[in-house]
């Protein structure tokens, strides 16, 4: 494994003029720098594009804009769009009105090399427009699972496994090896998810807190 992989940021783009600036300024200032952008944009009513691109373009990382086709409308079309062009050795998935701590790309990358696991999951927090918190998930401790120990912890034990796929950082090799898709053009998390859980050889649940809104 590379000691310092690339990792892809990918961020779907809709209707997110409020949001998006503050989504892409939490990726530029990440403390790991191996990092490429990669924007899906589904055409929208209002400046997010403009503002995609002055942001993107006021940094030193790599980027790419894809710019959907009127067809290709639904986050599952922006995620599998983004499954077919991401160049990094890792893919995270980032909503565009949410943001992430300084440190979530660094450690989940630890993790994910430390312990060579397809799946790096993330705890999560939530907040309200002003800043309070709303929700909040930690793992108590970090935990590693085979495919067989994370079936039985998820389908008989009854363990919290998020569907999101915000909260995860995922091996390239595991998903183009796997061909993982989202099978739906709309509710593209939950299906994702259970390919996920029926594939991974190794997975890995960690106390890092991502901050999200």
């Amino acid at each position: 494994m590379y000691i310092d992989p690339k990792v892809t940021v990918a961020i779907p783009v809709y209707n997110v003029e409020p949001y998006v600036e503050r989504c892409i300024n939490s990726v530029i200032n990440q403390d790991y720098k191996n990092i490429e952008i990669l924007i899906t944009y589904d055409v929208s009513d209002d400046n997010s594009l403009q503002i995609v691109i002055d942001t993107l373009e006021k940094s030193t990382l790599s980027y790419k804009i894809i710019e959907k086709k009127k067809e290709e409308k639904g986050l599952g079309k922006s995620r599998n769009i983004i499954l077919d062009n991401f160049q990094g050795d890792y893919l995270y998935f980032l909503d565009s009105d949410d943001y992430i701590a300084p440190f979530t790309i660094s450690l989940m990358v630890t993790e994910a090399i430390s312990n060579d696991a397809d799946i790096v999951a993330a705890s999560h927090c939530s907040f309200d427009e002003t800043e309070n918190k709303v929700d909040k998930f930690q793992y108590a401790v970090k935990r590693t699972f085979d495919n067989s120990l994370l079936k039985y912890y998820v389908y008989v034990d009854n363990g919290y496994f998020s569907v999101y796929s915000w909260n995860k950082l995922y091996k390239k090799s595991f998903l183009r090896d796997n061909n993982i898709k989202c099978m739906h053009d709309v509710i593209e998390d939950a299906i994702f998810s259970f390919l996920i859980i029926e594939k991974a050889k190794k997975q890995l649940f960690c106390q890092i807190l991502l901050f999200i809104i």
